[in-house]
């Protein structure tokens, strides 16, 4: 693993951790010392923590050589992973350490873990569905607004969409909303430079929106819905 963080500051480099957090306020500093200590939470009340020393990492890259005390831990008893998926991320994380060089950047461990929480969180709405056998359930789980990265899935492992024609609309905090073609869109944890899925605001298939954040509209996993607005 060799991922060389860019930027020149470390004011930069923490402002582009921001960019991959759900919200600004996710990433906390407070000044301890001689040293910084940065708290990152991610999804399920998980927290990646470390310190550094600001003097001596000003201009340096934000790499596990440059912090010291790197650690992920849970940031409340509200924590909702049971102890298998628990020890699952630990022992994924601390596996990612001892792979990683001194080059290795914060920004690439934090999306590594990202990732495999995303992934955990699909697996427990995909068994959460195999157990919900009362027809009321179901159509609970039929009605409830579906989140971006799940619309994002269903486009790319649907073989009845055509790929060319889908269009993402996304959110950038600094200069608004920005079109892009599917295959062109990264996710964090596929480029560098990706963006988070939950700035994803709505989808586009053949110029029709069919999924929309902000109006809770979701034609695509809507059943009859779909073949409704297609005629």
């Amino acid at each position: 693993m060799n991922e060389n963080d860019s930027t020149t500051t470390i004011t930069d480099q923490l402002n582009s951790l921001r960019l991959i957090l759900r919200s600004d306020d996710h990433l906390q500093i407070q000044l301890l010392g001689d040293y910084e200590q940065v708290r990152i939470k991610l999804d399920h009340d998980i927290q990646i923590s470390f310190f550094f020393n600001t003097l001596n990492i000003l201009h340096k890259s934000l790499t596990i050589n440059n912090i010291h005390d790197l650690r992920i831990n849970k940031s409340s008893n509200k924590c909702p992973l049971n102890n298998d998926q628990w020890t699952n991320i630990h022992k994924y994380f601390d596996e990612i350490i001892q792979q990683s060089n001194e080059q290795t950047s914060v920004r690439y461990i934090i999306q590594l873990i990202q990732d495999r929480l995303l992934q955990i969180a699909l697996t427990n709405k995909k068994f959460k569905h195999k157990t919900k056998k009362s027809a009321e359930t179901i159509s609970t789980t039929t009605n409830k607004f579906h989140g971006a990265d799940l619309i994002f899935n269903r486009i790319l492992h649907d073989k009845t969409i055509d790929r060319s024609q889908v269009i993402i609309g996304y959110e950038d905090r600094f200069t608004g909303i920005h079109e892009i073609a599917f295959h062109e869109f990264k996710r964090v944890h596929e480029h560098e430079y990706g963006v988070p899925t939950h700035r994803i605001q709505y989808y586009k298939i053949n110029e029709q929106i069919v999924w929309d954040r902000t109006k809770k509209l979701d034609i695509l996993t809507g059943g009859d819905q779909l073949n409704e607005a297609s005629n």
